[in-house]
């Protein structure tokens, strides 16, 4: 009859076994709210030492973290916003970079000041240096027109003399013949290098091609080429310088002793009446023939005179 009898009262007795569960269900639900507390509990146990200064170190942490929680949670509430913050930060990177722009500007104003400066200083050093190079111009110029100026002054020197001495010529022409020192016996040098195409004859037996006809010849032609020089065959003074149909450009000189040379047919004239030259200056060059000795061809007409009178060249040429 024992547990049979026992289950069957309980079943009679339904307000106790109502009780009985209700307090089974209480003391499950404690059980489970209680279970995280243990487990922490047991926890701290392992990991914290059993004396009592470990755990009064862990009593002091964990009022430690209970203070920082309460700081925290008090702080929380004076804290700027996450987006005020955001946009502190956006305003001082902003003012940063404006900063950092300005400090650019400057560095680039400085930059185009020294270039502004570098290029204002090579143009005055160009400018210095043209200035240099019109002076050095200007010199050049002054040096020149000195030049010009001094040989200008040496020409006319040079013509007075040179009137001078024609005047002398032309106020005693016979003083001039008689104060050279022609030698006979030295002879005369030849004015240019050539053949003898018209001889001397004073007796009408030389033919002249050109002309066509035979005719006294008081001088001789000496063959040459246009442009030739032409010297002076002994020392002596310009008397005169003339021009004719016959001999074209004639130049005679008095060589002393009453001795007269005459030069025809020349051009480019080196010398001027009045001159003192020696033998061997070139007088001028040959010209081309006159209209009397085209068929001749280029030819120096070369006459001697004694006192006035044709004298045969060919006797005094050396």
């Amino acid at each position: 009859m024992g547990k049979r009898s026992f289950w069957q009262s309980l079943r009679n007795n339904r307000w106790l076994m109502s009780t009985g569960m209700l307090a089974a269900g209480a003391l499950a639900v404690y059980g489970v709210w209680q279970i995280p507390s243990l487990n922490q509990y047991h926890m701290e146990t392992l990991e914290s030492p059993t004396t009592d200064g470990g755990q009064k170190e862990n009593i002091g942490n964990t009022d430690t973290n209970n203070n920082t929680q309460e700081n925290n949670q008090g702080n929380s509430g004076f804290n700027l916003p996450r987006d005020e913050d955001n946009k502190e930060i956006e305003n001082q990177e902003e003012k940063e970079e404006t900063q950092q722009e300005e400090q650019n500007k400057e560095e680039d104003t400085s930059k185009q000041g020294t270039t502004q400066q570098e290029l204002e200083q090579n143009k005055e050093d160009n400018d210095n240096s043209q200035e240099t190079a019109e002076n050095t111009v200007g010199d050049n110029e002054l040096t020149k027109q000195s030049s010009k100026q001094k040989k200008k002054t040496k020409k006319k020197e040079s013509e007075e003399k040179q009137k001078g001495n024609f005047v002398e010529v032309l106020s005693n022409p016979q003083s001039v013949l008689n104060e050279g020192n022609f030698d006979e016996s030295a002879g005369l040098s030849w004015p240019i290098q050539g053949d003898v195409i018209l001889n001397y004859d004073t007796e009408g037996v030389v033919y002249f091609q050109t002309l066509a006809q035979y005719k006294a010849n008081p001088a001789i032609m000496i063959a040459g080429t246009t442009g030739k020089k032409v010297k002076a065959s002994a020392a002596g003074v310009v008397t005169e310088i003339a021009k004719n149909e016959e001999t074209g450009v004639t130049l005679k000189m008095a060589v002393g002793n009453s001795y007269e040379i005459i030069y025809g047919q020349l051009q480019d004239l080196k010398v001027c009446e009045g001159d003192q030259i020696k033998e061997g200056t070139v007088l001028g060059t040959l010209a081309e023939p006159t209209d009397y000795y085209v068929v001749e061809g280029p030819n120096l007409y070369f006459q001697i005179l004694q006192d006035g009178t044709p004298v045969n060249p060919l006797l005094l040429l050396k």
